[in-house]
């Protein structure tokens, strides 16, 4: 676990910058990178298979496949059961469920009988 920020590409520049870091290093015999999921990571990924450092990265297999821009990339790719999960988080979903718990406290605050948000 690591705090990157609140910008909005912040997770995604610290993993990148991790990569560079881990991958070039002599000390380092393989990386295992979990995001497989996303092909946002394919040109940091490619440029790791042109300098023919490859078989330092095995891609961890995250919901039930590799995104197709990662599977052209001949890296190894490892699913272990469990690790992540199987289907991606409904973001929507989420909210609409917070703003409805809100919106209830809220209304009970009227008729004076709150309850916690949780």
């Amino acid at each position: 676990m690591m705090d990157v920020g609140r910008r909005k590409e912040a997770a995604d520049e610290k993993i990148k910058e991790m990569l560079r870091m881990f991958v070039t290093a002599p000390q380092t015999k393989v990386v295992y990178f979990g995001g497989g999921h996303d092909s946002g990571y394919a040109g940091a990924l490619s440029h790791y298979h042109n300098l023919g450092l490859q078989d330092k990265i095995v891609i961890l297999q995250g919901y039930d496949r590799i995104t197709y821009d990662l599977k052209k990339i001949p890296f190894r790719v490892m699913g272990i059961e469990g690790l992540f999960m199987s289907e991606k988080v409904d973001l929507g979903a989420q909210i609409n469920r917070r703003i409805l718990r809100i919106s209830n406290y809220l209304r009970s605050g009227l008729t004076g009988d709150k309850k916690s948000l949780s």
